[in-house]
């Protein structure tokens, strides 16, 4: 699946909402698009939706997904920085992806 992609299977839906911006920060020649990298996918099922950030950290679409949809339930990957790096989603981010 790429960003924005939309799959139905029966009555539910999954919808690639976000990409996971932290393979440009990696440091590697892994992915040059954001086609070719990892996705973050927001899943809409008749008793909810549910959203999983894709291990990405946190960054604006993450709002967007919020404004543009109705999420239930968020999955998102907090860890810790160590000095100097700022890639994670510490604790302030997860309180940004609650607001959102």
């Amino acid at each position: 699946m790429k960003w924005g992609d939309l799959v139905r299977i029966s009555d539910a839906e999954i919808i690639t909402a976000a990409a996971n911006r932290v393979l440009f920060f990696s440091g590697k020649s892994l992915a040059k698009t954001m086609d070719e990298g990892s996705v973050c996918c927001l899943k809409k099922t008749p008793s909810g939706s549910i959203f999983h950030d894709g291990e990405s950290h946190y960054s604006n679409p993450f709002y967007k997904v919020g404004v543009e949809h109705t999420v239930d339930v968020t999955g998102i990957s907090f860890r810790g920085n160590p000095p100097s790096v700022t890639d994670k989603i510490r604790s302030y981010d997860c309180f940004r992806v609650a607001e959102a």
